[in-house]
């Protein structure tokens, strides 16, 4: 199965504007280091970051860990989910879409710092 960071994060965007138009107008920036399996959605100032990491697992199972920021958080949702042959692509952008739009109040945050300092030094690095 070919994992296509870059394609899911672009649907997450959709799921995010078709569901809330008015404050996702403009389009978010995104940064996808390949080497290192690693995508971000930049929402725009003020909002947050959907942040993507791609693994496989020791038993050759791939995993997507998804990291929700949101500027006014102290701390971070992390969520993971495991592909498989006939997955829904589109309809778990969704539910991610529906996790950051939820906000911060409803998830369990994870402390600010913690993985997102790694994550973007990955980034950075290249």
């Amino acid at each position: 199965m070919s994992l296509r960071l870059l394609s899911f994060l672009n649907q997450i965007e959709t799921a995010l504007t078709n569901n809330d138009p008015e404050r996702f107008q403009a389009p978010g920036e995104r940064v996808v280091n390949y080497q290192k399996g690693i995508a971000r959605l930049s929402l725009g100032p003020g909002l947050g970051s959907i942040t993507l990491q791609a693994y496989t697992l020791a038993a050759g199972q791939i995993c997507i860990k998804i990291q929700l920021a949101w500027t006014q958080a102290e701390g971070a949702r992390i969520m993971s989910i495991y592909p498989q042959a006939k997955f829904d692509w589109f309809s778990e952008a969704y539910k991610i879409a529906e996790a950051w739009l939820g906000g911060p109040g409803q998830a369990e945050l994870m402390p600010a710092g913690a993985e997102s300092a790694q994550q973007t030094a990955s980034l950075a690095a290249g």
